[in-house]
């Protein structure tokens, strides 16, 4: 049994990287990130809206329960809001292996952060030498990654060095992209626990992030379009990114308490990175074709081991 829970995180995981490339795909289509955002929250929402419905759990929380929480506990889903349109801009500018990496160092970063303090009612977890260690290995992994893909670019294209000095805003907006989601899985998974139900927790998450994004839409006034950006008419999958969103969420819900969170993380991310060198290498889903060498591989693997041991060690 334990082999479908690993196998339903690998897939989650995968998924997620695919979302973020169908949502690359829809951005085209619409124009603006933060309406490829708004609708892929409204359609995750909606998703879990009827899940919860089907379970015949009550969607109702009383005005003194909520009063009584503090108020972070509501806003994993501005987080989660900010990690997604993050991705969006993310994956035309750097691709999928790099949208997937710099976020994760940032995740990495969040967390050891939370663990030392016990940030959002998380249990205390101070740095040692172990997570010290990984979180060293993430960073050897993260530079080998960007070393080769600037080698990629600078073979396809000429590699202007000003061009490739400007990536770096956007891994740094990445890093702080993975920040955020670390937090969202943080307030997520807090909220879970007082309301006694992840799928009450996913849902209100995704109702806050909906309802941030709607905001954001109504002051930028971004111009509301559907556009075929390639010939032909547009692909039915570029819809579905809400849904893989919906079921990440649920999947780690799910399998979390069999595996452990540590290991669900790991499982998510070796997915993550499965998905992301195959869309790279492939071009698949409408995305750029970027050529993964065997030298970026090794060092995702050396990436993947500092992960492993950062939330592994102590599980």
């Amino acid at each position: 049994m334990i082999i479908i829970y690993y196998l339903t995180g690998f897939l989650v995981g995968m998924g997620l990287s695919v979302q973020t490339s169908i949502n690359g795909r829809l951005r085209r289509s619409v124009g603006s990130p933060f309406l490829t955002s708004l609708i892929s929250f409204l359609i995750s929402t909606v998703f879990i809206f009827c899940l919860a419905f089907v379970q015949c759990e009550s969607l109702w929380l009383p005005w003194d329960f909520i009063a009584n929480q503090p108020v972070w506990i509501w806003l994993g889903g501005f987080f989660g809001c900010i990690f997604l349109t993050g991705n969006i801009l993310l994956f035309p500018k750097l691709g999928a292996v790099q949208t997937v990496i710099f976020p994760v160092l940032g995740q990495i970063c969040a967390g050891l952060i939370i663990d030392e303090f016990g940030l959002f009612h998380a249990p205390l977890s101070p740095l040692d030498v172990y997570k010290a260690i990984g979180a060293l290995l993430v960073l050897v992994g993260v530079t080998g990654v960007v070393l080769y893909s600037h080698k990629n670019t600078a073979l396809l294209d000429g590699g202007p060095r000003k061009t490739q000095n400007s990536l770096w805003f956007w891994r740094f907006l990445g890093v702080c992209t993975g920040a955020c989601s670390t937090v969202q899985i943080t307030i997520n998974g807090q909220l879970g626990l007082v309301l006694h139900s992840p799928i009450h927790a996913a849902l209100v998450s995704f109702i806050v992030g909906s309802l941030s994004l709607f905001t954001m839409v109504c002051v930028l006034r971004p111009k509301l379009q559907i556009c075929r950006p390639e010939q032909g008419k547009n692909p039915w999958w570029m819809w579905t990114g809400g849904f893989l969103g919906a079921l990440y969420v649920m999947g780690n819900a799910w399998i979390s308490p069999k595996t452990g969170i540590g290991m669900a993380v790991v499982i998510g991310l070796l997915g993550l990175m499965s998905a992301g060198l195959i869309i790279d290498q492939t071009g698949i889903l409408a995305s750029v074709k970027k050529p993964v060498r065997w030298q970026q591989i090794v060092f995702l693997g050396l990436m993947f081991i500092g992960v492993c041991v950062i939330r592994l060690w102590h599980a």
